[in-house]
């Protein structure tokens, strides 16, 4: 292996197309552009990643407000009717932890 640099690279052939700088410099700047957008869509993803990771982990942390399923609309009511702000709050955290692609697995 020639560690001093492939003389394909320091001095190519004639038959070989070399690039211009200018073009050289433009693909290589395009190339920068596309690997910046993927690390930043990444970056995004992993932020999202991580905040739904710790919603849930709060979720989970907490007591459940619902223990079991209202026998009567009007036990779910009075159950409503006792929830304070923050309550309302944790109890949206918890519904929006069990998640779910439908309605179905949702409600389960």
């Amino acid at each position: 292996m020639n560690f001093r640099g492939d003389e394909r690279m320091t001095n190519p052939s004639r038959n070989e197309s070399v690039l211009p700088l200018g073009e050289f410099q433009k693909q290589v700047l395009q190339l920068l552009n596309v690997i910046h957008l993927k690390q930043q869509r990444d970056s995004d993803t992993l932020h999202a990643l991580c905040a739904e990771t710790i919603n849930r982990t709060t979720v989970v942390q907490g007591e459940a407000l619902i223990k079991c399923p209202f026998l009567s609309a009007s036990e779910f009511e009075e159950f409503d009717s006792s929830l304070d702000e923050k309550k309302k709050v944790q109890l949206a955290k918890e519904l929006a932890g069990i998640g779910g692609n439908d309605v179905r697995q949702a409600t389960r």
